[in-house]
C-alpha cells in the first residue's frame, strides 16, 4: 500500500517563446510520465502506479482526471500528430481516443495465451508495440489491427523507439 502523494507533483504548460504559464495543475498522485500535444494545447500525466485514468491539463482550463474504463492502464501515449491518445489496458484493449476520453475506436489485442501487453510508440500513422513476451508488433493507427509481428530474444517492454 502506498500513501496518497497529494499535491507532490505539479504539471505546468509553459510557452517556450516567452515563458508564459498556460496552465498548471497538481494531480493527487505521483506522475511517472508526461506527454505533451504537438501544439502545446494539452499535456497528459500518466500515474506511476497502475490506474484506470490519466490526468489531462489543458491550456486555459486546468487539470481533469480522465477515467478510461474499469481496467488499469498498461501504456498511454499520443498519436504521431500529437493530438489524440492511445491507451492499452491490462485486458489488452487498445483504444484511440480524444484527450478528454471520447473513444474513437477500440480493438482487442490477444493471442491464445492471453492479452498482448507492452509499451506503445507512435510510428507514422501507425503504432509499434514492444511486448512483454518478446514480440514487436506494428499496429494500424486506423483500427488497431496487426500489420506485422516479429519475435525477438527478450522482452521489449519499454525499450523501443520509432523512426520514420
Amino acid at each position: 500500500w502506498w500513501p496518497e502523494l497529494y499535491h507532490r507533483c505539479l504539471i505546468t504548460l509553459v510557452r517556450a517563446a516567452d515563458g508564459a504559464v498556460l496552465a498548471e495543475g497538481a494531480p493527487t498522485e505521483w506522475i511517472e510520465k508526461v506527454v505533451t500535444s504537438a501544439d502545446g494545447r494539452f499535456a497528459i500525466g500518466v500515474p506511476a502506479f497502475m490506474a484506470d485514468h490519466y490526468w489531462l491539463l489543458e491550456a486555459g482550463k486546468g487539470m481533469t482526471k480522465v477515467k478510461v474504463r474499469d481496467r488499469w492502464l498498461y501504456s498511454v501515449d499520443l498519436d504521431a500528430t500529437g493530438q489524440q491518445v492511445f491507451t492499452l489496458d491490462l485486458e489488452g484493449t487498445l483504444r484511440h481516443q480524444q484527450p478528454g476520453g471520447e473513444v474513437l475506436w477500440s480493438a482487442p489485442l490477444r493471442t491464445s495465451a492471453g492479452p498482448i501487453l507492452g509499451i506503445l510508440k507512435p510510428c507514422g500513422a501507425d503504432l509499434l508495440l514492444g511486448s512483454t513476451a518478446g514480440r514487436l508488433y506494428r499496429l494500424s493507427g486506423e483500427d488497431g489491427h496487426v500489420i506485422w509481428r516479429r519475435t525477438t530474444t527478450d522482452s521489449l517492454d519499454g525499450r523501443i523507439s520509432a523512426k520514420r
